[in-house]
């Protein structure tokens, strides 16, 4: 007989272990995964801009046909050019709407397609000022 020693079989049991840890594992890497997937930022335009060419202040809120409610983008001075950085993309369609304190400025839908061609620039349409100056709202100061 040749002694040269056989390595032992592992039980049933380490066995048994073996597959446990294998499975919690592979259950763990799943769960990161969904998680992860679940965390992902939604897309976004790096940068919108909105002109101003109007005696208000304008707030300006962006959202969707599809969702209800708004986000608001900030304030456009009147007279200015603001930058927006980082803007989350409303998808095909995009519903602007313009206020300056209660008095509503009406909004403006447009499509993706339509802003990609003018650069992602915007300009707030004269029917914000004319809804404005109908409700009487006096001119803003210089500053937000």
């Amino acid at each position: 007989m040749n002694p040269v020693a056989a390595k032992p079989r592992p039980t049933p049991v380490q066995s048994r272990r073996l597959l446990t840890v294998i499975v919690g594992i592979a259950a763990g890497v799943a769960a990161f995964m969904a998680v992860a997937s679940a965390l992902r930022l939604p897309p976004h335009i790096g940068t919108v801009v909105m002109s101003n060419p109007h005696e208000w202040h304008v707030d300006v809120q962006v959202t969707s046909p599809h969702r209800k409610g708004s986000l608001p983008m900030g304030c456009v001075e009147r007279n200015t050019t603001k930058s927006f950085g980082e803007v989350l993309d409303h998808g095909d369609t995009w519903v602007f709407q313009f206020s300056y304190g209660e008095v509503g400025g009406g909004r403006l839908v447009t499509s993706r397609s339509d802003l990609q061609r003018a650069q992602w620039k915007i300009t707030i349409p004269d029917e914000c000022a004319q809804r404005m100056h109908k409700a009487g709202a006096s001119p803003s100061f210089p500053s937000c």
